[in-house]
C-alpha cells in the first residue's frame, strides 16, 4: 500500500511539474502575443497618424491648387489662396493690428509681415501706424481689396459644390468638428476660424 502512495505521489509530483510548466509556458505565449498585440497596435497607431497628416497636407494642397486655378479663370490672376484668411478677417471688420490678424489666421509675426506685404503688392491692404500706438501697424481693405468679396464669395461657393459632391452633411459637420479639435490638440488653442 505504501508503495501505490509513493507511485500516487510521484506520478502527482510529475503532473504538478508538467502544469507548472503548461503554465509557464502559456504565460509566455501570452505574453509574447500581448506584446506584438501592443507592437501592432502602436504600429497602426503611428501609420495612421501618417496618414491622416498626408492626407491632410495632400487636401490643403489641392484645395489650394483648386482655388487658384478658379481664380485664374475667373480673371483673378496672380490671386493667391493664401490671401484669403487675412481677407476674410477683414471683410468682418477692417483696419486690424498684425498681431490681430495673425492670431486670427494661426500665422507668425514673421509670416504675416511677407504675406501683408505681397497683399499691398497687389493692392489688397494698405499699412497705416495706429494713431493711439506709432508702434502698431494697422492693416485696412483697400477699395479692390473690399471689391472682391462678392466675387470671392462666388468662386467659394462653387467650390463647395464641386469639392463635397457625394459627402453627406452629417459628414461635413463630422469632419468640420473634428479637425477643430485636431487643431486645438496641437496646442494652437488661439486659432478662429473667421466668421466663427
Amino acid at each position: 500500500m505504501d508503495s501505490s502512495i509513493h507511485k500516487l505521489r510521484t506520478l502527482e509530483a510529475k503532473f504538478s511539474a508538467h502544469v507548472r510548466w503548461i503554465e509557464i509556458l502559456l504565460i509566455f505565449f501570452l505574453t509574447k502575443s500581448l506584446i506584438a498585440d501592443i507592437m501592432y497596435a502602436n504600429n497602426t497607431m503611428a501609420k495612421q497618424t501618417f496618414e491622416l497628416g498626408f492626407l491632410l497636407n495632400r487636401a490643403s494642397f489641392a484645395l489650394a491648387r483648386y482655388l487658384n486655378r478658379s481664380f485664374s479663370s475667373n480673371g483673378l490672376r496672380g490671386f493667391s489662396s493664401s490671401y484669403l484668411g487675412v481677407l476674410n478677417c477683414l471683410w468682418e471688420k477692417d483696419a486690424q493690428t498684425l498681431s490681430e490678424l495673425g492670431g486670427r489666421i494661426g500665422l507668425e509675426a514673421s509670416s504675416m509681415t511677407g504675406l501683408i506685404d505681397r497683399m499691398e503688392k497687389a493692392k489688397l491692404v494698405s499699412r497705416k501706424s495706429d494713431p493711439r500706438d506709432r508702434r502698431v501697424w494697422r492693416v485696412s481693405l483697400t477699395e479692390k481689396g473690399r471689391m472682391l468679396q462678392p466675387q470671392i464669395s462666388a468662386i467659394f461657393e462653387q467650390a463647395y459644390q464641386d469639392l463635397t459632391k457625394g459627402i453627406a452633411l452629417e459628414e461635413l459637420v463630422v469632419v468640420k468638428n473634428s479637425l477643430k479639435k485636431f487643431i486645438k490638440n496641437t496646442g494652437r488653442t488661439g486659432l478662429s476660424a473667421p466668421g466663427r
